[in-house]
């Protein structure tokens, strides 16, 4: 066939005979290296594993230029390269005569001289001198696990080289088949496995084993020069135990570890599959978090004033009309609703899907057609993955502009009209090509790569694991350079959003990786006709797609509320009290508005009352029953507290006015008269009412008063070092909790996890989940999610707050859950 630019076309055509002897001489080969590596870590794991990290940075770059001195030199190889093709003299010249004379003046041309890297993007001396887990965990998972399960991921990453012909390739009409026992023979095309990929076409499939062939030749060349001189043993336990658990991140201040995130280290881990325990855990912690986050903001009127304060920074604050910023600050808590909507949705969507691979277990399986009701759901899981997907990440990207951090590389102006406000569509500043930004601006760069189309798909494309990679590198570069502004740039909503979106896409990248994958996936409107789940429902109806303008009186109760005043000093004061109720009515009589307009929004589009009840449920968190008696009990203890303070002081003039009296005339202890002077008896009357007039139609505490006949279950009490019962106690809060400047950094919080059981993942941007160990008192009752706190690796006295009650809430601890360990 006639190719418009000669990179597309096939360096030669391989005969039936030649293409079975390449595909199964490369097959052979690369078990046969990976045999020998497989051997060589079972009987000298140990020396591996201390040889290569007692060398230094150049010591280990020195060695791998031996085993391959053409070996990339930097990380990022794709936006490097498109970054020297856009600077290329040839490149320029079109964009100054507006022609191009050269078809094949291309990135794919330009690629062709660095085809070991376009294979294997993550082969290069940046990545593997620096971090010297990185080449252990990639011969780890390259030893442990066989070719034919790295199949996927090794032909995924091909994908943008392949479209763009940076990587010459031979002809052959057949495929090769890339699972199981058949795994490298050739194959006649047929459509259904093709599309499956359970067959790929030769031309495609021959790179991905050449990918494999590579790489196990340098893990060959490299496990031999570090054994130069050693005689074989048997000591595996160091690269077990060391490598089998994962990549580890060291924490900044002490010896405990985090585990680094495998979608951002993928090409160290364990190769990517479809595991259904593993969709539903993502999607169950997302919404929980997202829950947690509404539950808190109802339930803490510090926590809410404080999140629309961070919403509403920025030019917002500076250029808005106070109302508008008032409705600035509820659209955005409707939107948080939005985003906890649709995890709710993936969530179930997921758990009808396990439901379908229990019943069709024996029917799943690479090679087999997949049963239709599992392949339909999987590929609606698909379809919504990648509309939810697209819809965050031009929702960020419209963000992006208006943040702190960003908002001067942008010229854009606020239209205000009596209470309602646009913008004109922002410009960027100074940028004629996107591509600039990378060695510009690498945070502005990742981020608004990450969630914008800014130019056309080929030209940007990049992997976003990648970009997720190269924003935690830039982010940990800051961290370690004590750029403070830097890191602050990415502020705490933006870290949010950002966190979001990388669940989505690991997600979308887990469902494609299914082996087989889905022959065809079902367009967004064509699910929308025959599915019935939630997702389906509300996307059928339009929800996403209504205009959530917010009402006037949503944006006067949310002036109402900031308006009132923040309680300040000691909680054991009638001035503290008066303050809280008043805001906590204030707040109250926000989201009882915030649970009308949605009522009213569902109502409208025809949503079902089951759903409608299931969603406010969600957000009536400050009028549960639980809720206003904790709120009753607090109370109760203050008031308590006031009226001891109030007795003691009466105790204490009490004593005053008798000494003026009767002079002392006994010293020590007089064991046969009491004292001669009995103060008279008075009576305190503490006062239990505020002096101001409180309205609280949602909160109802004084029409809804909770007793339970039944005892508390026990306790459960945990020992803990002193470090430990500092940092722990700091979740809950003493009598002037709002005024106290102590803070908890990151590090010594994952200590004290760890010390009670639980143990640190890093899963997506800035989410870390915590989950009990088999050890721990918590085992069994789940994982809870925390974001890093950022861009300080601390945790403020109100975050530490948050924390507790969440914790309360899930694990059931309390200020009394932990107490001092006895000395050894």
């Amino acid at each position: 066939m006639y190719q418009k630019r000669s990179i597309f076309g096939y360096t030669k055509v391989l005969s039936d005979d030649e293409a079975r002897r390449k595909a199964a001489d490369m097959v052979n080969t690369t078990r046969a290296n990976f045999q020998y590596l497989r051997e060589q870590c079972e009987k000298n794991g140990a020396v591996i594993v201390k040889r290569w990290k007692k060398r230094s940075s150049e010591k280990r770059k020195a060695l791998l230029l031996e085993v391959d001195p053409k070996l990339y030199p930097y990380q990022w190889a794709d936006i490097r390269f498109l970054d020297e093709f856009t600077n290329s003299p040839e490149w320029k010249a079109r964009d100054l005569s507006g022609l191009l004379l050269d078809p094949d003046t291309t990135q794919g041309r330009a690629r062709r001289p660095f085809r070991t890297v376009c294979l294997l993007p993550f082969l290069n001396l940046a990545s593997l001198k620096d971090d010297p887990a990185r080449l252990l965990n990639l011969l780890y998972n390259r030893v442990k696990f066989t070719p034919e399960q790295w199949v996927p991921y090794d032909n995924y990453l091909l994908d943008k080289q392949w479209q763009i012909g940076s990587l010459a390739t031979v002809y052959n009409k057949n495929c090769i088949v890339m699972h199981g026992p058949s795994f490298g023979k050739l194959t006649s095309w047929q459509s259904r496995s093709a599309h499956a990929w359970d067959i790929v076409g030769y031309p495609r499939a021959i790179l991905v084993l050449e990918a494999q062939l590579k790489l196990s030749e340098v893990l060959m060349a490299v496990v031999e020069k570090l054994l130069v001189g050693h005689e074989s043993g048997n000591n595996t336990s160091n690269l077990n135990e060391a490598l089998d658990l994962g990549m580890r991140k060291a924490t900044d201040n002490s010896s405990c570890v985090e585990f680094a995130s495998v979608f951002i280290n993928q090409p160290f881990s364990a190769p990517p599959t479809f595991d259904i325990k593993s969709l539903l855990a993502i999607a169950e912690a997302q919404v929980n978090l997202h829950a947690d986050h509404l539950w808190l903001l109802q339930i803490d009127p510090l926590s809410l004033r404080r999140y629309v304060n961070l919403v509403i920074e920025g030019t917002y604050r500076e250029t808005l009309t106070i109302h508008n910023q008032n409705a600035l600050g509820a659209l955005k808590l409707m939107e948080d609703m939005m985003t906890y909507c649709t995890w709710d949705w993936i969530f179930q969507e997921v758990q009808n899907i396990e439901k379908l691979v229990h019943r069709y277990r024996d029917s799943i399986y690479p090679g087999t057609p997949l049963p239709p009701p599992y392949a339909r759901a999987l590929g609606c899981l698909e379809a919504l993955l990648h509309y939810l997907t697209e819809r965050e990440a031009r929702l960020t990207y419209s963000l992006l502009p208006f943040r702190p951090g960003f908002n001067a590389k942008w010229e854009f102006q606020y239209l205000q009209r009596m209470q309602t406000f646009a913008t004109t569509p922002p410009v960027r500043k100074d940028i004629k090509d996107f591509i600039e930004l990378f060695s510009r601006d690498p945070l502005d760069f990742c981020l608004s790569s990450l969630a914008g189309t800014i130019a056309d798909k080929e030209y940007l494309w990049h992997e976003p694991s990648e970009l997720f990679a190269i924003l935690d590198d830039h982010l940990s570069r800051a961290m370690r350079l004590g750029q403070k502004a830097e890191i602050a740039r990415l502020d705490e909503i933006l870290y949010n959003l950002y966190s979001n979106l990388s669940a989505l896409h690991q997600m979308l990248f887990m469902v494609r990786v299914h082996q087989p994958r889905v022959s065809t996936v079902p367009s967004l409107e064509d699910a929308k006709k025959t599915e019935s789940g939630k997702a389906w429902r509300y996307i059928r109806a339009g929800y996403l797609d209504q205009d959530h303008r917010v009402s006037k009186a949503l944006g006067t109760l949310m002036g109402e509320f900031l308006g009132t005043a923040k309680p300040t000093g000691s909680r054991a004061t009638q001035k503290w009290l008066d303050q809280d109720q008043v805001q906590r009515a204030a707040a109250s009589r926000l989201w009882a508005q915030m649970r009308s307009r949605h009522r009213q929004t569902l109502e409208r589009i025809k949503i079902g009352n089951d759903d409608i009840e299931a969603d406010l449920k969600v957000l009536s968190a400050d009028i549960s029953p639980e809720h206003i008696s904790d709120v009753q009990k607090e109370r109760a203890q203050i008031l308590a507290k006031i009226a001891a303070i109030e007795a003691q002081k009466t105790t204490k003039t009490t004593k005053q006015i008798g000494s003026k009296f009767e002079p002392q005339t006994q010293w020590g202890l007089d064991t046969q008269t009491e004292a001669s002077v009995s103060a008279p008896e008075s009576k305190v009357k503490i006062k239990t009412r505020s002096d101001q007039p409180f309205q609280q139609p949602d909160l109802g505490l004084k029409d809804l008063d909770i007793h339970s006949d039944t005892e508390d279950p026990p306790q459960v009490k945990v020992a803990v070092t002193k470090r430990s019962l500092e940092i722990l106690q700091s979740l809950y809060p003493k009598s002037n909790f709002e005024e106290r400047t102590k803070s908890v950094d990151w590090a010594s919080f994952v200590h004290a996890m760890a010390e009670v059981g639980f143990i640190a993942r890093q899963t997506h941007g800035s989410e870390y989940s915590f989950e009990p160990t088999p050890t721990c008192k918590w085992y069994g009752r789940g994982k809870i999610v925390f974001h890093k706190p950022h861009p300080e690796p601390k945790y403020e006295a109100w975050k530490l707050l948050g924390i507790g009650k969440r914790m309360g809430k899930w694990f059931g601890w309390n200020a009394n859950t932990f107490e001092l360990q006895e000395a050894m």
